[in-house]
């Protein structure tokens, strides 16, 4: 049942960071598209390039990848999406510092 919710883009985000934590790359994947528009908007509306934002927002995902012993099962949400120290990385670059 679960892989077949899994296979239809189905399962809650709660499932699918459950499943992520286990090293279910497929289940991470489908983090990923759900959320990488919202976060390459997120990063675009502040720093105002689009090619950066991608880059960030594949940052943040390879991030969240490497660290999924830590995630909660609230990480993915538009609150957030962008934690302090990444806004102020983006802020920083937009105005072209390092």
């Amino acid at each position: 049942m679960t892989a077949t919710l899994l296979q239809e883009g189905l399962l809650p985000d709660a499932d699918l960071v459950a499943q992520s934590r286990r090293g279910n790359r497929e289940a991470f994947g489908r983090i990923v598209r759900r959320y990488q528009g919202m976060v390459a908007g997120m990063i675009y509306s502040v720093c105002g390039d689009l090619h950066r934002s991608e880059d960030f927002a594949q940052e943040t995902f390879r991030s969240a990848w490497k660290s999924l012993s830590g995630i909660g099962v609230m990480f993915f949400g538009p609150s957030r999406a962008m934690n302090p120290p990444f806004a102020n990385s983006v802020s920083r670059t937009n105005r072209g510092g390092k």
